[in-house]
């Protein structure tokens, strides 16, 4: 949902866009990607803060504070999320890794100097 620099003065639309026509003559509507500003941007992640599940009369709320669509307000909660839930996970394996790192180095001394006892 934020571009690049992400400094935008209005809640519009980007001209970068990902076109989704088909081969033929159905095509389908071009969708824009929608840059935020970092007004509605800080209200989003206020209110995420608060609630990373809101309600529909949150959503509605913020369509009104922020000038977004609902769409736009329940992918950027969605994505937000999921991005949260990602970084936990990495942070985990991190941690794990981290652990495993220092019980193998306690091992590998105390292999070396059994009287030796790292805490």
């Amino acid at each position: 949902m934020h571009a690049a620099g992400g400094k935008s003065s209005g809640g519009g639309h980007s001209s970068r866009s990902g076109s989704r026509s088909h081969k033929g003559s159905d095509q389908k509507t071009t969708r824009i990607r929608t840059v935020l500003n970092e007004k509605q941007l800080h209200t989003l992640r206020t209110c995420y803060g608060a609630n990373p599940r809101p309600d529909a009369l949150m959503k509605e709320q913020l369509v009104e504070m922020t000038g977004l669509s609902p769409r736009v307000i329940r992918v950027w909660f969605q994505n937000k999320r999921c991005k949260d839930k990602k970084r936990s996970i990495l942070m985990k394996q991190i941690q794990q890794h981290h652990h495993d790192a220092v019980r193998v180095a306690t091992a590998f001394v105390t292999t070396l100097n059994p009287s030796a006892h790292i805490k």
